[in-house]
């Protein structure tokens, strides 16, 4: 069974404000399942995203003075 999260949960997930969930919700962008007593729910499978793979980055300077900036 997929784990169910609250409102306040999945707008801390997504970095929104619980008015921003609603609003979606009422677009019919993302669904909810309700609660017997009519709290919304949200399936954390349907906004964790699978990562995979490697980030990779590639930056160009232009100076000898800005590459020390990227020296890691």
């Amino acid at each position: 069974m997929d784990r169910l999260i609250s409102i306040g949960e999945l707008a801390e997930l997504k970095a929104v404000s619980v008015d921003t969930i609603r609003r979606w919700e009422n677009e019919g962008k993302i669904k909810s399942v309700r609660t017997n007593g009519g709290h919304r729910r949200y399936r954390l499978a349907d906004f964790v995203e699978q990562k995979l793979g490697k980030t990779l980055a590639y930056a160009r300077v232009s100076s000898q003075e800005r590459s020390a900036v990227f020296h890691i």
